[in-house]
């Protein structure tokens, strides 16, 4: 009898193959998927012999569209929600930094004082620090609590592949270096219409433990969260409407964490690249140790050229990014070539296309609203010269 109805029994969930997934990965994401009380799941089960219209319901194929089209819907509420939360909770740092120290956006370096280095007090560090781990640290929070994912889907980490995490390593650091580049270029063209915005990212303290500090949050605890976050749990959630689409819908809500023009392309690039290597490698640790690499190299870099006035030190980094371009493309060069092609990602499998989706999220009232305030902070962040 139970193999007469897998016959013609069709379960959307429980036929969904994930790929470069291990069999409990599948089984958990099925059992999660079929759970009744779970609104956040797109789930449906159908039989392949009734083929008759059904009155005021439709065919089964429209059936699996509408059951998808309501799980998204209610996906893309709850994300916008989380992301509000987001910016509520970076405002809120905005206005206590304002009021105590004049200074909201810590860090930031613009254009016109490319020649200085500001220096910044160890309490302002701490204050920084504590809001830059407490903002993903809460939405993990509440995502997990919400949507009730299992552990072992949010975070993968059932398999590794040397190789391919090897390839996503060096087309990390070659996009590194051209982003720099494109960085560069972007604000001498905004700064010809006076337009101030944020050159790097550094700063200098008035202590060790300071730094000490600072080094630890931005260069260690907040890319791992930002990646359990956003390559964990939403990309995760996402994978059961397309790999694709949770790949760039990932990606979308970690450049929106950021607010100036640079930094959100970058990272949006540097998402996919990640989503990809997540997907593709299986696991999420592979994805941290990309991200921990890039950031920390970055860092140096941005560390190396400072004072935009020191000749010297230009070359250095100029130096030290060709020495990562010609490594990274003789290293990819020795690799075999034929990895590229599992590298490539399956197709979405789902009923909508994703001209649907996007356009579900386009309309999504909550989505919206976070993109309009989004929007509202990026040009609160530019400043004219």
């Amino acid at each position: 009898m139970n193999k007469e109805k897998k016959d013609y029994i069709v379960d959307v969930a429980g036929e969904r193959v994930y790929q470069n997934q291990s069999k409990e990965y599948s089984d958990a994401y099925t059992e999660w998927r079929n759970n009744s009380e779970n609104k956040f799941a797109y789930r449906f089960v159908h039989d392949t012999r009734e083929h008759i219209y059904i009155d005021g319901e439709g065919y089964a194929d429209e059936l699996a569209a509408q059951a998808e089209r309501g799980a998204l819907k209610r996906c893309f509420g709850f994300l916008g929600i989380l992301m509000l939360v987001m910016l509520a909770l970076q405002a809120l740092y905005y206005i206590v930094a304002n009021i105590i120290y004049d200074n909201p956006f810590f860090g930031w370096v613009y254009y016109s004082q490319r020649d200085t280095q500001p220096v910044v007090t160890a309490e302002q560090v701490y204050l920084y620090s504590v809001f830059k781990i407490l903002t993903p640290a809460v939405l993990i929070f509440i995502v997990a609590f919400v949507v009730k994912i299992p552990h072992k889907i949010a975070v993968p980490n059932e398999k590794f592949n040397v190789r391919i995490f090897t390839y996503g390593i060096f087309i990390s650091l070659i996009f590194l270096v051209v982003s720099r580049c494109f960085d560069y270029f972007l604000t001498e063209l905004f700064s010809l219409v006076n337009l101030d915005i944020s050159y790097y990212y550094c700063t200098d303290m008035d202590s060790a433990a300071a730094f000490g500090v600072y080094y630890a949050t931005d260069m260690l605890i907040f890319p791992i969260l930002a990646e359990i976050l956003f390559r964990g749990y939403v990309l995760q959630l996402f994978r059961q409407f397309g790999d694709f689409f949770a790949l760039f819908l990932s990606a979308i809500c970690s450049a929106c964490y950021y607010h100036d023009i640079s930094k959100m392309m970058y990272i949006f690039v540097l998402s996919v690249i990640l989503g990809v290597i997540t997907i593709q490698n299986g696991n999420l640790v592979s994805t941290v140790i990309t991200r921990l690499a890039v950031v920390n190299l970055s860092s140096l870099l941005n560390t190396i050229s400072a004072d935009a006035s020191n000749l010297p030190l230009r070359l250095i980094e100029v130096a030290v990014s060709l020495v990562i371009i010609i490594c990274s493309f003789i290293s990819l060069a020795h690799m075999n070539s034929g990895l590229s092609k599992s590298l490539e990602l399956s197709g979405d499998g789902t009923e909508l296309t994703i001209a649907q989706k996007m356009r579900l999220l386009i309309s999504s009232g909550w989505i919206d609203v976070f993109l309009l305030l989004a929007l509202v902070e990026l040009i609160l962040s530019v400043r004219f010269i």
